[in-house]
């Protein structure tokens, strides 16, 4: 019995959480950026935008984000994992965050909300 209520407990403390959370609804996932600009979206939005993102980027390797023509040149560079800035904080307003790498694939955590 306790198991329940301390899961029931955490469930009802996560989504109180969620609700007063500045993002709204959310969502988190681990997607893969390449070589070509990438929508940074989780897959549970389906056909809907996010309307603001947070993309952390836990690697050596620079991610560049942006709208999507996104390219190293002009994109916006979310720093590699050091103390300096490690995240980003991006609002959509539903026209699309993307991610590109210079070469090979990056792996990056994003959190989207609604």
């Amino acid at each position: 019995m306790k198991k329940y209520v301390f899961l029931a407990v955490a469930l009802l403390s996560v989504g109180a959480l969620a609700a007063f959370s500045p993002l709204g609804s959310l969502e988190a996932e681990v997607l893969t950026v390449s070589t070509t600009a990438t929508e940074l979206k989780p897959a549970a939005y389906g056909g809907r935008a996010p309307a603001s993102c947070r993309v952390w980027n836990n690697s050596v390797t620079v991610v560049y984000i942006g709208g999507s023509g996104v390219d190293t040149t002009d994109g916006y560079p979310i720093c590699t994992d050091t103390a300096s800035c490690p995240e980003a904080a991006i609002t959509v307003d539903g026209n699309g965050l993307y991610g590109i790498v210079a070469a090979s694939t990056q792996d990056v955590n994003v959190l989207c909300g609604r």
